[in-house]
C-alpha cells in the first residue's frame, strides 16, 4: 500500500524527534515546601500575583517531590499569567510543560493543560515562534469538547421580548456559584441592541466584583456604541484599581472609537508616570481603530520609552495598524544588528504577516544572525510563507544548520509542508542517521 505524503511527512518527524530531543536536567531534592505554599496562597489571595509567583516557586525548590509540587507550579504559572507580559507569559509556559511532563497526577494537571493553551495562543499572536509551534502540537494533542449550556444557546433564537426576562432573572441571581450560566447569559444579552439591553449591562457593570466577569461586561457593553456605554465605561476605569479592568475598559474604549475615545488613549500612552501595562493596551486600542496617523505615537516610544515590554507591545500594535509606517519600522528594524535580537524576530514575524518581505529577504536575516531563537524565527516565517522558495531555504537551512536546536525547528517547520520534497527530504535525514 502507498504510504500518503501525510504519513511520510509524521514519520520522518516522529524519527527525527527521537534522534534530537534531549533530555531535561534532574532538579535536586531539597527540604519541605508547605509554608511557603500557604504564603503563596496567601498573596494569590490578595491579588499580589508577582510575590505569589515568588513563593510559589521557592515551594517547588524547596522540594519538588512533594505531593504539591505538580500544583505550585500551576500556581505559580498562574500568577505570572495574570502578572502579563511576554516573559512572564513565556516563563509560565515553561513551568506548565514541566508540570505536564514531570507531574502527570497533579490535581491542577487539566487546569494546567486550559492555560497552557491560553498561553500558546497569546504567545503566538506576539510573534513568538516556539509557542507558535507548540500550539500546532498541543492541538493535535488535546481534543477537549467545551460544555455548552442548551438553554441559554436556544435564546438566541429567540425574540427580545421573550430573551430578556430571562436573562434579567439569570443575571440577578448571584447566589448557588451560578457563575457560568451568568456569563453565558451575558454573551447572549450583550449580542441583543436595545436600551433595556444597555441599562441591564450598565447595572451588572456597577453590580459585578467577579474581575474575569467584569471585564466581559465591559466588552459587551461596548458594542452597544453608544455615548451612555462609553461614559459608564469610562467611569470604571477612572474608579477601579485592578490593572486587567483598566485594560480591559481601554480596549473597550478603542473599540468604541470616536474623537473623545482616541484622545484619552492617546493621553494615557504617553504619559510617562502611568502603568506601562496600562500604557501598552491604551496602544494596542489605538491600533484598532484604524488610523495610521496613530503610528507616530508607537514609534516614538519604541524610539524613546525604556520598557521592553512597552517596545515590544508598540511593534505588537504597529502590526494591527499596518499601512507603511508600520512596514518601515518593521524593515528598519530587522535590519539593524545592533537592536534587540528579540524584537528583531517580532518584527519579522510581523512584516512577513503584513506581506512586506519575501523569502529571500528572510534567508538573508537568517544569515546574518548570530542569535539561535532569531535564526529559529525566520525558519517559523518561512514555513508560513510556503512555497518552493521557502522549502527550498529551510532544506538548505537544514543542511548547513551547526546548532542542534536550531536545526531540530527547521526539520519540524519542513514537516508543516504538505509536499513530496518535503517527505522526501525527511525520508532522506532518516536514511542518513
Amino acid at each position: 500500500m502507498k504510504t500518503s505524503i501525510t504519513d511520510r511527512i509524521w514519520l520522518g518527524i516522529g524519527a527525527m524527534i527521537l534522534v534530537l530531543a534531549v533530555a531535561g536536567a534532574v532538579r535536586a531534592v531539597a527540604e519541605t515546601s508547605e509554608d511557603y505554599y500557604e504564603q503563596a496562597r496567601y498573596a494569590l489571595n490578595r491579588s499580589e500575583y508577582q510575590r505569589a509567583a515568588e513563593l510559589y516557586g521557592l515551594a517547588y525548590d524547596q522540594d519538588n517531590s512533594s505531593d504539591l509540587a505538580g500544583d505550585a507550579l500551576y500556581w505559580q504559572a498562574f500568577s505570572l499569567y495574570r502578572v502579563g507580559g511576554t516573559s512572564a507569559l513565556k516563563h509560565a509556559a515553561r513551568l506548565l510543560e514541566r508540570q505536564m511532563e514531570r507531574y502527570p497526577d497533579a490535581s491542577t494537571r487539566d487546569d494546567g493543560n486550559d492555560l497552557r493553551a491560553r498561553l500558546y495562543g497569546e504567545l503566538a499572536q506576539r510573534g513568538e515562534e516556539r509557542a507558535a509551534r507548540r500550539l500546532r502540537e498541543f492541538a493535535d494533542e488535546e481534543q477537549a469538547d467545551e460544555t455548552k449550556l442548551a438553554a441559554l444557546q436556544a435564546l438566541m433564537m429567540m425574540d427580545e421580548d421573550r430573551a430578556l426576562p430571562i436573562l434579567k432573572k439569570i443575571l440577578a441571581n448571584r447566589e448557588g456559584g451560578n457563575i457560568e450560566m451568568r456569563r453565558h447569559a451575558l454573551m447572549v444579552l450583550g449580542q441583543i441592541q436595545s436600551d433595556e439591553t444597555e441599562d441591564l449591562l450598565i447595572d451588572a457593570l456597577r453590580d459585578e466584583d467577579d474581575p474575569e466577569l467584569l471585564s466581559e461586561i465591559i466588552m459587551w457593553l461596548s458594542m452597544q456604541g453608544s455615548e451612555r456605554a462609553l461614559d459608564a465605561i469610562v467611569e470604571l476605569y477612572q474608579q477601579s484599581k485592578d490593572p486587567e479592568i483598566g485594560q480591559a475598559a481601554l480596549f473597550a474604549i478603542g473599540q468604541h472609537g470616536g474623537h473623545r475615545a482616541v484622545t484619552m488613549l492617546r493621553e494615557i500612552a504617553v504619559d510617562e508616570k502611568a502603568d506601562s501595562e496600562l500604557r501598552g493596551q491604551a496602544l494596542f486600542a489605538l491600533s484598532q481603530t484604524g488610523d495610521e496617523d496613530l503610528a507616530d505615537i508607537m514609534v516614538a516610544i519604541l524610539h524613546n520609552a525604556e520598557d521592553h515590554e512597552l517596545h515590544e507591545m508598540a511593534l505588537f500594535s504597529l502590526s494591527h495598524l499596518g499601512g507603511d509606517v508600520s512596514m518601515d519600522v518593521f524593515l528598519e528594524l530587522i535590519r539593524n544588528e545592533h537592536a534587540d535580537d528579540e524584537l528583531r524576530a517580532q518584527a519579522l514575524h510581523f512584516a512577513a504577516s503584513n506581506g512586506g518581505v519575501d523569502a529571500a529577504f528572510v534567508r538573508e536575516v537568517y544569515d546574518s544572525a548570530d542569535d539561535e531563537d532569531l535564526r529559529s524565527q525566520c525558519c517559523w516565517v518561512l514555513s508560513d510563507m510556503g512555497g518552493d522558495e521557502a522549502l527550498n531555504h529551510l532544506i538548505e537551512i537544514v543542511r548547513d544548520e551547526k546548532s542542534g536546536e536550531v536545526r531540530q525547528q527547521a526539520v519540524f517547520w519542513i514537516g508543516q509542508f504538505d509536499s513530496d520534497k518535503a517527505a522526501d527530504f525527511l525520508l532522506e535525514l532518516i536514511n542518513e542517521e
